[in-house]
């Protein structure tokens, strides 16, 4: 092969691969591209997160049409179509979350407003990739800090207080805060100024300790 063909072939292996960077991206050890599916139910949250930091770093409006979900990229532009009624809506990814039962995803107010679901809560879904997002929608506002790890949602205390007996050995800064007005208690691990550091201790955790560990803005902050 001359050296005029090696560099061509180079080009082309260096197009391909940010022409499928463009196109797929994984999380919590799944492969997501347009068309990506998925089922399960979605909840919804709003005043009492309003105007509070999410976790790519913006600002959650309650009236606008995002969502959380637990892996999919921040600014994957969503369909979620409620499998009782047939009705659709398109959300774009900006938060964490949910972090209970079998809920996949969690809308904003106004989402659960046009999917009719505020009343009922909880509704059967079908989420479906239609857009993902570009490299520049990738990049978190990461100077907003500080974050914490999110190691788990529980619906009592005790079984909170469980979770850091079980994770005592490995870890210490683990706390316990209200997740919702229902009840709910969060374990968190940390504080982190800067997302990296974060995002890395998050691995580290989920490779060895816990599975469903979660980068979150840290809800004692008054930042956040």
């Amino acid at each position: 092969m001359t050296g005029l063909h090696t560099r061509m072939l180079g080009a082309l292996l260096i197009g391909a691969t940010l022409i499928l960077s463009a196109c797929a991206s994984t999380g919590g050890g799944r492969q997501f591209a347009v068309g990506y599916t998925e089922r399960g139910d979605a909840s919804w949250y709003g005043p009492g997160f309003h105007g509070r930091r999410t976790a790519n770093g913006e600002i959650y409006d309650q009236e606008a049409m995002t969502a959380a979900h637990r892996y999919l990229p921040f600014g994957t532009l969503v369909e979620v179509k409620r499998r009782d009624t047939g009705q659709r809506i398109l959300v774009r990814i900006n938060d964490r979350g949910p972090f209970v039962n079998d809920r996949i995803i969690d809308l904003s107010r106004e989402g659960a407003r046009r999917l009719e679901s505020i009343g009922s809560g909880v509704v059967p879904v079908r989420l479906r990739i239609v857009r993902m997002p570009t490299w520049e929608e990738q990049q978190y506002k990461r100077a907003a800090g500080p974050y914490t790890i999110q190691l788990g949602v529980f619906r009592t205390a005790d079984a909170a207080r469980k979770l850091v007996r079980q994770v005592a050995g490995h870890l210490n800064e683990v706390r316990l805060v209200p997740a919702d007005r229902f009840g709910s208690t969060r374990v968190l691990y940390g504080t982190f100024v800067n997302y990296d550091d974060a995002t890395r201790n998050a691995e580290r955790i989920r490779g060895s300790v816990v599975r469903d560990a979660f980068v979150v803005p840290d809800p004692m902050s008054t930042a956040n």
